[in-house]
C-alpha cells in the first residue's frame, strides 16, 4: 500500500504552525490514515517527546511509522483518554483529528464508500463489526430510513427514496451501490447527480460507523485528557461534522450551550476558539479540501 495515494492530508502546514513545541509533550493524532499529520508532528517535536495515534482501520496498520517517539493503536479516537492512561500519557498537550474520508476508502472498490463504481454496500472503517450499509438498507424501517437520509445527509426526497427502498428489497435485496443509485438517481435532476449521491452515501457512513456519537464523545474525551492550556484541533468537511463540533465546543461544564463561544472569550472549558480554512493554493491543489475547516480550542488554564 502506498503512502501516497492512501491520502492527501489537508490544513498540512496549518496544523504544524498550531503544534506546540515541548521539551516532554504528549501529541495525539486521532485518525492516523497515511500518517501524513503524524509524519508533519514528529518532524517538529522534540527527541524526549511522544506521539500517540489512533485509527479504527486495520487497513492503515501498513502505514505505522519507525519511530521510538510514535505508538499506532488500532482503536476508535473515543477512547483517546482511556488508552492515553493506559499507556501513563495523560495529560495531552496537543489532540489532532482529520475527519475526512481517505482517499484509500474512496478508492478501494470493496470497501463499498464510493457511487462512482459498482461495488457491495459495505462502508465499514471497523471490518469486525456487524453493521454494514447493506444491512441497513435492507432491514431498517422506512422511517429509520428517513431519519437517516435527512439527519445525516440531508437528502430532500429521503421519503422517496425510503419508501422505493422498502418496496424494492421485497423483490431482491439491495447488495450494491449500483442498486442503490438506480433508485436515487430518478429523484435527482440532470447535472446534480454527484452532490446528490454523495449526501445518500455520507448518510449511510455516518450510520454504519456511528460517527456522530463517537465525535462528540472524542471531543468530551479529548478535553478530559488534555492538560490546561493543552490544544484540540479538529478538521471537518461537511455541515453534519460542523455543527457536531461547534456544539460541543460550546458546552460548559453542566453542558448548558456558551453563547460567547468563538468571540474570544473565556468560559469554564475552553480559553480561546478558532477557526482555520484551507489556502486558495490547496484548494486548487487538493480539491477536497475545498469544504475543509479547522477548529482549534485552548483548555481553559484559569478557574473562572
Amino acid at each position: 500500500m502506498s503512502n501516497q495515494v492512501y491520502h492527501i492530508p489537508v490544513l498540512l502546514n496549518e496544523v504544524k504552525k498550531e503544534i506546540p513545541k515541548l521539551d516532554h509533550g504528549i501529541y495525539v493524532d486521532g485518525t492516523f490514515g497515511s500518517g501524513g499529520h503524524s509524519k508533519a508532528i514528529l518532524s517538529i517535536i522534540s527527541k524526549k517527546s511522544k506521539l500517540y495515534a489512533f485509527d479504527i482501520d486495520a487497513d492503515a496498520l501498513a502505514n505505522e511509522i519507525n519511530d521510538s517517539r510514535f505508538t499506532l493503536i488500532n482503536a476508535n479516537f473515543k477512547f483517546v483518554r482511556y488508552y492515553l492512561n493506559y499507556f501513563n500519557a495523560l495529560p495531552a498537550d496537543f489532540i489532532l483529528a482529520d475527519l475526512g474520508l481517505s482517499s484509500h476508502h474512496i478508492e478501494t472498490d470493496e470497501r463499498g464508500f464510493s457511487f462512482m463504481t459498482d461495488a457491495p454496500l459495505d462502508m465499514r472503517m471497523h471490518l469486525e463489526q456487524d453493521l454494514t450499509a447493506k444491512e441497513i438498507l435492507n432491514n431498517f424501517s422506512e422511517n429509520e430510513l428517513i431519519d437517516i437520509f435527512k439527519n445525516y445527509g440531508n437528502v430532500n426526497f429521503a421519503a422517496l427514496l425510503a419508501r422505493d427502498i422498502v418496496n424494492k428489497r421485497q423483490i431482491k435485496p439491495i447488495e450494491t451501490s449500483s442498486d442503490l443509485n438506480e433508485l436515487a438517481l430518478k429523484y435527482i435532476p440532470k447535472g446534480k447527480e454527484f452532490k446528490n449521491l454523495a449526501k445518500i452515501y455520507q448518510a449511510l457512513r455516518i450510520a454504519v460507523n456511528n460517527e456522530t456519537d463517537n465525535l462528540k464523545m472524542f471531543i468530551e474525551e479529548s478535553y478530559l485528557s488534555l492538560a490546561p492550556g493543552g490544544k484540540l484541533c479538529i478538521i471537518t468537511f461537511n455541515s453534519l461534522e460542523d455543527q457536531i463540533v461547534k456544539s460541543e465546543l460550546r458546552k460548559k461544564i453542566n453542558n448548558q450551550l456558551d453563547q460567547n463561544w468563538l468571540k474570544g472569550n473565556k468560559n469554564e472549558r475552553w480559553s480561546r476558539i478558532y477557526k482555520i480554512s484551507p489556502t486558495d493554493e490547496e484548494i486548487m491543489a487538493n480539491p477536497r479540501a475545498r469544504s475543509a475547516k479547522m477548529y482549534v480550542a485552548i483548555k481553559n488554564n484559569e478557574k473562572l
